[in-house]
């Protein structure tokens, strides 16, 4: 019997908004997130902006493998509107100020600690 593992969860929090949790710090949780983020910019039509909530409390992913993913997908999405982008999780890693500018490309960008989780969903729900 196959087990199977979900490394990374998807709820919609609003008719734009979704939360994505991640359950490990790895590629594969990486993949996972990513094949979601891709799946919710297929099924939202244009010019419909999403906003989501990215929550990594787990750990840090492995940032160069996330860029190439994140590039990938801008440039299958090329006229995606620009939406929001909630990011949870440890504010001491030194990659969180060069996240912060690479990400600015492709949204409005926050990163929240995980004690302001709710800050961020008021955040995104807010724009």
């Amino acid at each position: 019997m196959c087990e199977v593992v979900i490394l990374c969860s998807h709820r919609r929090l609003a008719e734009r908004t979704h939360e994505l949790v991640l359950m490990e710090a790895s590629i594969p949780a990486v993949d996972e997130l990513f094949n979601l983020v891709d799946a919710i910019m297929h099924d939202t039509p244009y010019p419909c902006t999403i906003h989501l909530l990215i929550d990594s409390s787990v750990g840090l992913q492995p940032v160069g493998y996330c860029l190439t993913r994140i590039r990938a997908l801008a440039k299958k999405y090329p006229r995606r509107e620009a939406g929001r982008i909630a990011f949870v999780f440890q504010l001491r890693s030194p990659f969180v100020r060069m996240f912060d500018i690479l990400m600015r490309q492709y949204g409005e960008v926050r990163f929240f600690e995980p004690s302001q989780r709710a800050e961020a969903v008021e955040w995104l729900l807010r724009g």
